[in-house]
């Protein structure tokens, strides 16, 4: 099954790391089906899933956020989005896929990262995917979001 392969080891790192390294308080909110191939919140990391499962998802969230999780990770307090906070979230990312990867222990699957998306762009999800779990969270007046676009080959 998808959630028990995919969805929880990232849940499982995202929430260690918000409380470990961010010491931001992460709020998991239920599963909802999203119904559109677009990024939810501002800015976007895509990560792509390859082996016994393909697909990709996208760790989404407000600019606000975005600028909040950089500062924590870098150490510095960043006033605005710019090219260091950029590089501060692809760190942030990064060292989910690290953690992640050592969870899928039983499972050959390759976790990359693929790129960093800012706007309301389409994620090139498979195209006979037949849906999109999306899993919303806040952090406290932010909002984040992981979405799994992913299948078991």
């Amino acid at each position: 099954m998808i959630t028990e392969n995919c969805i929880d080891p990232f849940l499982a790192v995202i929430e260690d790391i918000f409380k470990k390294e961010i010491y931001l308080p992460l709020e998991i909110k239920d599963p909802l089906l999203k119904r559109n191939k677009r990024t939810t919140h501002e800015v976007s990391n895509i990560i792509g899933l390859s082996g016994d499962i393909t697909g990709c998802i996208s760790i989404s969230m407000t600019e606000n956020l975005a600028i909040k999780i950089a500062s924590a990770i870098a150490g510095y307090n960043f006033l605005n989005f710019n090219g260091d906070c950029v590089n501060g979230i692809k760190d942030f990312v990064k060292i989910i896929i690290e953690d992640a990867e050592s969870l899928f222990v039983r499972k050959n699957i390759s976790i990359s990262y693929k790129k960093l998306i800012i706007g309301d762009l389409k994620i090139d999800y498979p195209a006979d995917l037949s849906m999109i779990v999306m899993i919303p969270c806040t952090v406290m007046e932010d909002l984040f979001s992981i979405d799994f676009g992913v299948k078991e080959t």
